[in-house]
């Protein structure tokens, strides 16, 4: 006898043990799965742009032993990689230039003889040629010769054969270190000095007479070299400076006055400086965004367009196009900057277009939403009546009049929380099930939320669930009527 009320008991308990276990169960997946969308919702979503990378570089020799010869970027932070490593040839190559027909041409400046780089091998060929030494060289980008300088003289040299032809003194009476040519075939060249600020030169290329365009703010000493950068029509020097600072340095100059600005210090540089450019120009790239994603109605709205580039050059002139008629509203040479207002709602196509400097153009059209209604509010469909403890399904749905995707924000009036679901798209029912666990009167109410925050009103449907008819609800009840009959069973062990 006492085996088989330790037996009930047992029975009773596991099968309290196992309902609560299923009730745990249901509850914690709903709560999980609820707090895994409640999470997603309200993550921001941000559009990833595509890079282009615009940055100029340029060439340049080393002296350490690691890496003789390192890519240099010539804007902030002018980080640098290392293209041929090792120590590369023991010569001293002075100067370097970019040829029209993309080669890299070094000169030695001992003896000038010409050498060619090939920076797919980090080879060294010997081309020849030479007799003076040559401290800088140039390629003028129109006509495609080669020129070279020393102290004091201009020459042509052959590319093919490295032979030098005189062209004409500089007759400036200090050591002319480096010559350069800018995009339009220009030539400029700048002294070497110990003391007193150095002087940047226009040069005829005809003459190799030279006249002075201005003091440069430095005083450079020792080996020096530079280069434009063709597109952007900017000479860069890699150069040692002795006043105002000391060491080496890539220095940014105005070709039209000569005045220089140090940009930060090379570390080992030693030899030719040289800045790639190709005679094919590349279109520039338009590019923009604008704040907020979706304006109201006479808020003013952020454009940028500082994602546009030049793969060969600088962006010189952002135009804006504010109602898609072909005309350029505004125009900016600096900023790529602009800010514009809509007073009505609706859906406004907006064009840049960026130019370049060798006078090329493109243009991007995106269209700007002004305003944002907020979606209808959401039909409940589903019985009104039922059994506590049973799963009826229930129909949401909603339109948003922009057709953004929806979120359902759902209350089935058991519990003081809102269930949240989606996003889902604009018009889509979703169907979800639920049961109440006791009887009553019960309020489910529901909004619809838009991708952009504008809500619906709430919508409602009273649910009634009368007491659940199960096998144990009059056994139950005439416990409760009767508390003696609860002494009885316990008296015969059923729940003791």
């Amino acid at each position: 006898m006492r085996n088989k009320s330790l037996f009930r008991k047992l029975t009773v308990l596991m099968i309290i043990n196992l309902l609560i276990a299923i009730s745990f169960s249901i509850s914690s997946k709903t709560d999980t799965e609820n707090l895994k969308i409640n999470n997603s919702i309200f993550e921001s979503i941000k559009k990833l742009n595509n890079e282009v990378t615009c940055n100029h570089f340029a060439y340049h020799s080393s002296s350490d032993f690691l890496c003789w010869i390192y890519k240099l970027f010539l804007f902030p932070p002018y980080n640098s990689t290392c293209v041929c490593s090792g120590s590369g040839s023991m010569d001293f190559y002075s100067s370097g230039t970019w040829t029209t027909d993309d080669r890299l041409l070094v000169t030695d400046y001992n003896d000038g003889a010409l050498y060619e780089i090939d920076l797919e091998e980090c080879a060294i060929i010997t081309i020849g040629g030479g007799g003076v030494g040559i401290n800088g060289l140039t390629c003028d980008p129109i006509s495609g010769k080669v020129y070279g300088c020393s102290n004091y003289e201009l020459f042509e040299i052959d590319p093919d054969t490295g032979e030098q032809e005189y062209i004409g003194n500089f007759n400036i009476g200090f050591s002319m270190i480096e010559i350069a040519c800018d995009a339009n075939g220009d030539m400029y060249g700048w002294d070497v000095k110990f003391s007193g600020e150095s002087y940047l030169y226009k040069i005829e290329k005809d003459s190799g007479e030279a006249s002075i365009v201005g003091g440069m703010d430095i005083t450079l000493c020792y080996a020096q070299d530079g280069d434009f950068c063709k597109e952007c029509d900017t000479l860069f020097l890699s150069a040692y400076v002795y006043s105002p600072e000391n060491g080496n340095f890539l220095i940014e100059c105005d070709k039209n006055t000569g005045e220089c600005e140090i940009l930060g210090g090379l570390n080992n540089y030693e030899g030719f400086f040289v800045i790639p450019f190709s005679d094919t120009n590349i279109l520039p790239i338009a590019e923009f965004n604008w704040t907020p994603e979706v304006p109201q109605p006479s808020e003013e709205i952020t454009f940028n367009a500082s994602e546009s580039c030049d793969p060969d050059g600088y962006i010189k002139l952002y135009e804006w196009d504010w109602n898609n008629d072909g005309i350029f509203d505004e125009k900016n040479y600096t900023s790529p900057i602009a800010k514009h207002i809509f007073s009505e709602e609706g859906y406004y196509p907006v064009t840049l277009r960026v130019h370049d400097y060798n006078f090329t153009n493109s243009s991007v059209s995106k269209t700007v939403r002004v305003g944002n209604k907020p979606p209808e509010s959401p039909i409940i469909t589903g019985p009104t009546k039922g059994k506590a403890g049973e799963n009826y399904n229930y129909t949401f749905v909603s339109t948003d009049p922009d057709g953004d995707n929806i979120t359902y924000y759902i209350g089935w009036g058991d519990k003081e929380i809102l269930y949240i679901y989606g996003p889902y798209p604009s018009g889509e029912p979703i169907t979800l099930p639920y049961n109440w666990s006791e009887k009553g009167k019960f309020t489910i109410q529901c909004k619809a939320r838009d991708i952009y925050d504008a809500e619906s009103n709430w919508t409602y449907l009273e649910v009634t669930m009368p007491r659940s008819y199960n096998s144990f609800w009059f056994f139950q009840y005439w416990l409760e009527k009767f508390p003696i009959l609860l002494k009885f069973f316990e008296k015969i062990s059923w729940f003791t």
